[in-house]
């Protein structure tokens, strides 16, 4: 069971079949109660769209990364900390992108 479900069960009791405990931060590893509402599917995807952060929506103004640098990051064979520097990112943002954590939307 996921944390943020556990946190949810020990603030409010148990999640009604069919409903989901969703986040209004939208950081997935957040438990705290405050930030935890209870919905349906299709009230989380509308949340989803409601705060653009659908894969098919336009880019947020703060991202650094074209398509095309992500996909050279991947394929780059040098130290995580060599292509953060070029790329002025955290080597863990390299990390994230060559293992498909973030980016996944963009194909190879």
């Amino acid at each position: 069971m996921y944390a943020h479900r556990i946190a949810w069960q020990l603030t409010h009791g148990t999640i009604p079949k069919g409903l989901n405990v969703l986040h209004r931060c939208d950081v997935p590893r957040c438990v705290n109660p405050a930030h935890l509402f209870l919905g349906t599917q299709r009230d989380n995807a509308a949340d989803m769209m409601a705060k653009k952060r659908h894969p098919g929506m336009p880019p947020s103004p703060t991202i650094k990364l074209t398509p095309d640098q992500v996909r050279a990051i991947r394929k780059d064979p040098r130290t995580h900390g060599v292509i953060a520097s070029d790329y002025d990112l955290q080597r863990l943002s390299v990390w994230k992108i060559k293992h498909r954590l973030t980016w996944r939307q963009i194909p190879d």
